[in-house]
């Protein structure tokens, strides 16, 4: 059975995780090594190209990208 593209899909901690951290430190790897259990930087950039490909993810990612653009700006 394959895997739900729903876009509203609840985010797992790690997921929600990373995802505030992408928006913080703009730079997928950094916010998967923060979030997921690996030291190994390759294993990080294809969790972060995976996650920045989930419906999800990017959902939340469009939803608060104001928020965190504010927090640089102010």
């Amino acid at each position: 059975m394959p895997k739900s593209k729903d876009p509203n899909k609840r985010l797992t901690p790690k997921q929600e995780g990373f995802a505030k951290d992408y928006l913080d430190l703009k730079n997928g790897t950094e916010a998967a090594l923060k979030n997921y259990n690996t030291k190994s930087i390759k294993t990080a950039r294809v969790i972060s190209s995976q996650n920045l490909r989930r419906p999800n993810i990017l959902k939340y990612l469009e939803t608060n990208a104001h928020e965190a653009a504010s927090r640089v700006v102010a």
